[in-house]
């Protein structure tokens, strides 16, 4: 089995199939979500502000982090461990995390976090379909008892894990088979967050621009079709002066993850006459002379076409913000089985309620808080042929919605 998973973990068409956290954030008692998988591969994401779909988007991104730099982490602004803040419980709870990733196999993954340590951690595997039956390949507080020396997983790799870091980390640097199957799977869930964006994902489009001209021919198609204007698109590549880049307001070991280069992109529109006549093109300044709409569907190009390419699962936060729902619209039919042959899913933070009615019911779900802070979240039930969810949910049939008070 060690062999055949060798000659498969480098590729892989995978999806999320269950997540769960607790412990985490706004998740106190937590709880367990279940992404549908039908053929429109799509999840959004709906709740008022404040009610925790960040914390859900965080808690899943910080997972995967974890789980790939745990023998090394640093915490950055938008991935770093931190429990629920609300209670007066026993502060040493442990925060758990739970995933199942379903391809060609279906791994089940968990751990548990206690005051900076491993509090436990397992993995689990099936063939095919998740069918409920798994083989344990480890659990990490039973490795010394020699019952996973057969996949790799013994004494000698627990002993060369730190008590603050994962055995899968471990295993995965050392080319254990399996864990280097398991991370072609967890690879494959890609974030973007426009919070910190210009730091991180803004620059990917405009790298891959600049590398490849068939690349920018796709980008300016999907530009044309969002309805943009834009005939052209150029970049240019600099160095961020040291003086720059030392005053930047994080910690050094924060910085380290960033390319000391910039992008300057450049897009081009017609001049015209008076009649309409095309006279020639003038180059704007993407950052200067664009709008923030303009930008955010530029900086979402990459990800969006590597997505459709490898058959990812990308999470998408604040995807409205700035974005006309039609624009929503367009990006989420990107996602439809017509142009999604490698089966990518999107899942998206979303307050476009526009998008409700043209989507399966079984494709929404809904984020709220109760009275003790804590986020809860729930699917919508009911007739799929119900095209007025929109209506419903603005009236406050489902739940999920604010508030709010007008007196």
């Amino acid at each position: 089995m060690l062999a055949f998973l060798q000659e498969l973990w480098y590729h892989v068409n995978m999806r999320v199939k269950r997540f769960s956290i607790k412990n985490y954030r706004s998740f106190n008692k937590g709880g367990i979500f279940n992404f549908n998988d039908d053929s429109e591969h799509l999840s959004l994401i709906f709740g008022p502000n404040g009610s925790g779909k960040t914390n859900f988007f965080m808690a899943l991104r910080f997972m995967c982090d974890y789980v790939k730099n745990s023998t090394h982490y640093v915490p950055t602004p938008y991935s770093y461990y931190e429990p629920f803040l609300l209670s007066n419980e026993d502060e040493v709870r442990p925060t758990e995390f739970s995933l199942v990733l379903e391809g060609k196999k279906v791994y089940k993954y968990s751990f548990s976090l206690k005051m900076g340590k491993v509090d436990n951690e397992s993995l689990e595997m099936a063939e095919g379909k998740d069918n409920g039956k798994y083989l344990t390949i480890f659990r990490r507080r039973s490795i010394r008892n020699g019952e996973y020396d057969i996949n790799g997983f013994n004494k000698e790799l627990l002993h060369s894990t730190r008590s603050d870091s994962l055995v899968i980390t471990r295993a995965y640097e050392i080319n254990n088979p399996i864990a280097k199957d398991f991370f072609s799977y967890i690879n494959k869930i890609k974030f973007v967050d426009f919070k910190y964006a210009s730091f991180g994902d803004s620059s990917n489009t405009a790298k891959r621009i600049l590398d490849d001209d068939r690349y920018k021919a796709r980008v300016l198609d999907y530009l044309r079709k969002s309805d943009l204007f834009i005939q052209d698109i150029s970049v240019v590549r600099s160095n961020i002066p040291e003086e720059v880049f030392d005053s930047l307001p994080f910690k050094d070991e924060f910085k380290r993850n960033f390319e000391r280069v910039s992008y300057e992109v450049a897009t081009s529109h017609f001049v015209r006459d008076a009649s309409g006549k095309v006279l020639g093109v003038r180059k704007f300044n993407l950052q200067h002379h664009e709008s923030d709409g303009t930008r955010r569907i530029f900086e979402l190009a990459a990800s969006i076409i590597d997505a459709i390419d490898n058959g990812d699962t990308l999470y998408i936060d604040d995807f409205d913000s700035c974005l006309h729902p039609k624009e929503c619209e367009f990006i989420l039919s990107l996602f439809d089985e017509k142009n999604n042959p490698n089966g990518a899913h999107l899942i998206v933070n979303t307050h476009c309620t526009y998008l409700m009615d043209m989507f399966n019911r079984k494709n929404i779900y809904l984020f709220g808080k109760n009275n003790f802070e804590e986020t809860e979240f729930c699917g919508i039930s009911g007739d799929s042929r119900d095209t007025a969810i929109q209506k419903k949910y603005n009236l406050g049939m489902f739940g999920g919605v604010p508030r709010v008070s007008t007196k």
